[in-house]
């Protein structure tokens, strides 16, 4: 069991959020590798202290070691400290996909998705988390996986990234509030 992951086990009782980071908190408009809007760092930390929250990588920055680090000093930077990131899901491959997604249309909405529920499956004492993502996480054909996901996916605009709307509906989520479906 790695530091992350036995840092997750600890923090338990916490809401999680699995973060995505392209579109996230970063939009289309913004050229070259690594790029990371400020503004949109800042919305994270608003989320992460009014809701005492630990983060989740979920984004695939997670699996390159320098993305990753890019990623966890800009947190950092933001005043999120190094300990709120409590794991990573784990990386799955295409046969892993085929068990949990039924055959989904679209691989990258059938990864994520399959990788945040076997995360939340390994660890059944998390039950307040909330989703971040451009992608539609709920576009798997598995019914079960989407029903798991579905009241706590909150859809971000690739164009906007983390709006303020979208960090509202967040905070409602990690604090166990029902939200009703749809983009922010």
């Amino acid at each position: 069991m790695s530091e992350l992951d036995l840092h997750a086990l600890a923090a338990a009782q916490s809401p999680i959020l699995f973060l995505d980071v392209d579109g996230v908190l970063n939009t289309s408009q913004m050229p070259g590798k690594h790029a990371l809007h400020p503004k949109l760092l800042r919305r994270l930390k608003g989320v992460v202290d009014a809701t005492a929250c630990d983060i989740v990588l979920s984004t695939t920055w997670r699996l390159q070691r320098e993305n990753e680090g890019v990623l966890l000093a800009a947190l950092e930077a933001a005043g999120i400290p190094r300990a709120t990131v409590a794991g990573r899901t784990p990386s799955l491959g295409v046969q892993d996909l085929r068990w949990h997604t039924g055959g989904a249309k679209r691989l990258g909405e059938a990864r994520r998705a399959a990788e945040i529920v076997a995360y939340l499956d390994a660890r059944p004492e998390i039950t307040t988390f909330a989703v971040v993502d451009d992608i539609d996480v709920l576009a798997v054909d598995d019914e079960t996986m989407r029903a798991k996901l579905a009241p706590h996916f909150v859809r971000t605009m690739v164009e906007s990234g983390l709006s303020e709307r979208c960090c509202e509906r967040l905070g409602a989520v990690l604090r166990g509030t029902p939200i009703p479906q749809k983009s922010c």
